[in-house]
């Protein structure tokens, strides 16, 4: 079920959060298994594998929770995105190409991401990596949906790099004159 989107204005912002719901599930998950290694007396190892593993999962599904440790931000410039308190760099919306919507399968689980390729001339596509073009056949990708269908936020990126490097395009042309 589509959602409606808040229109572009011009100078606008926008901030999407991560849904809180989502990383609750995950963290009860790992808290589940980490009482089960507990609980089960299997071997040491095994037992220390499964703390370290789902006991790290539950502290980082924890952080996710807190206002303001992860986000992505949209403005007239780019978008930023911010992961356990730190932001990547801005990437502007002229060095973007398209949005896509990633189908990414891995044994039984298929996970939906936002994917998007950089410009071929674009200094960002030059310093991503090519393993991820050969593995997604996109040059990066949003590290959630920030609460959003993925079609959605795919749809709501295309349309703000539709708007703003269109702008960016036309002010780069009057500055020529």
């Amino acid at each position: 079920m589509a959602r409606s989107m808040p229109p572009i204005a011009p100078e606008a912002s926008l901030v999407l959060r991560p849904n809180p719901r989502r990383w609750t599930t995950v963290f009860g998950g790992c808290v589940a298994f980490v009482v089960l290694a507990i609980l089960l007396r299997m071997e040491p190892l095994v037992t220390w594998a499964t703390l370290v593993f789902f006991g790290g999962g539950a502290i980082l599904s924890l952080v996710q929770l807190v206002p303001g440790s992860s986000e992505l931000r949209l403005d007239p410039r780019g978008f930023t995105t911010r992961q356990f308190f730190r932001d990547r760099q801005l990437i502007p919306w002229h060095d973007v190409d398209r949005f896509v919507v990633l189908s990414i399968t891995t044994g039984l689980s298929t996970t939906r991401i936002v994917g998007f390729n950089y410009l071929p001339a674009s200094d960002l596509r030059k310093r991503r990596h090519a393993v991820s073009r050969s593995m997604t056949g996109c040059d990066d990708s949003l590290r959630d949906t920030y609460g959003q269908d993925v079609e959605d936020l795919a749809e709501l990126m295309e349309s703000w790099r539709r708007t703003y490097s269109a702008a960016a395009n036309a002010n780069a042309r009057a500055g020529d004159k």
